[in-house]
């Protein structure tokens, strides 16, 4: 399950948001060099600002960013993830969510089994030689292949130290309905939000059980 949910969400449309050929007909003439044209729009009854993307020639929804290294504007921006090499968006978060949900119960599966396996091992190896167990774990290091089983646990360990406060990170941002961009720039809507104000259960159950969008360029 982890490797599925890491092939889907690397390889999933993020929701890329089509570029145009030619700029938009309400693109401001009179902008200064330097500057964003931003125009502002009523979504949902709230008055919201809309930057203009140079590169993909288009007025950029609410919650979409561009992602540099991707070079495309996607819907509902989360981030870039290195390890996936592709954007996280509103198409692919919750393969994104699962992947590191599976992650975590794999290595700590892991390490619980390989706890059990060296104890155990020790404990056994002790009571035949009539000695400690820790004299046991030292034999069974130098004269078993039991060294391997104690690099995955340490790899496990260390898989959890990273992954965890990860999924407590994103287990949070879905339950309050707000993407990591906005997390870190503190983004708020002083109007009003402009999109479903849907949190808690609900929005879990949005992202992680609902129907994905049709991809607009695949």
């Amino acid at each position: 399950m982890t490797i599925s949910a890491w092939i889907l969400a690397a390889l999933s449309d993020p929701g890329i948001i089509p570029r145009s050929e030619t700029p938009p007909a309400d693109l401001p003439v009179d902008v200064p060099p330097g500057h964003i044209p931003v125009k502002e729009v009523a979504i949902n009854g709230v008055t919201v600002p809309l930057n203009y993307c140079r590169t993909c020639q288009i007025w950029r929804p609410t919650r979409s960013s561009h992602c540099r290294i991707c070079d495309n504007c996607v819907e509902s921006f989360d981030h870039h993830c290195t390890w996936l090499g592709n954007c996280i968006g509103s198409r692919n978060y919750g393969w994104f969510y699962l992947f590191v949900l599976y992650t975590d119960l794999l290595a700590a599966f892991t390490l619980w089994g390989s706890i059990l396996f060296l104890v155990g091992f020790s404990n056994e190896t002790a009571a035949e030689r009539g000695i400690s167990g820790v004299e046991g774990f030292n034999i069974i290091l130098s004269e078993t292949p039991a060294a391997v089983v104690l690099a995955c646990g340490i790899v496990c360990f260390l898989a959890l130290l990273a992954f965890v406060p990860l999924l407590i990170l994103h287990t949070r941002l879905i339950y309050i309905n707000k993407t990591m961009k906005e997390h870190i720039s503190k983004k708020t809507w002083e109007n009003g939000k402009p999109y479903e104000e849907e949190e808690g259960c609900k929005h879990c159950g949005s992202v992680l059980c609902s129907e994905r969008k049709v991809s607009t360029v695949w």
